[in-house]
């Protein structure tokens, strides 16, 4: 299943600091999307977040070149995501009967 854009900078992020060095070719395969996708993920993590990333050619991978924190409104955004997809899941695990009486007690609310 594809994830959203930043479910992938969120994940982007963590390898770097676990000093995995994740590339576009690997991190496009793994996450489902073009490498030009990875690009463009990488493109907003470092100009729209302002993340010191930098290629390391010897790894063949990204690293931060200083410290850095990303911002708590994207890890929130992730957070959220995440939690309205398990529920989606669960509501669509429901049988129909159940799936009904779940959204007749949403229209009283």
């Amino acid at each position: 299943m594809k994830k959203s854009q930043m479910v992938r900078i969120v994940e982007f992020d963590r390898q770097v600091r676990q000093g995995e060095y994740p590339n576009s070719p690997c991190f496009s395969v793994d996450y489902e999307v073009s490498q030009r996708t990875v690009l463009r993920d990488i493109e907003f993590l470092r100009d729209q977040l302002g993340a010191p990333l930098q290629y390391d050619p010897q790894r063949k991978g990204f690293c931060y070149s200083e410290d850095w924190v990303i911002p708590q409104v994207i890890l929130m955004s992730v957070l959220h995501e995440d939690a309205a997809s398990h529920l989606i899941a669960m509501f669509r695990s429901l049988a129909a009967e159940d799936r009904a009486c779940v959204l007749r007690g949403l229209t009283m609310i």
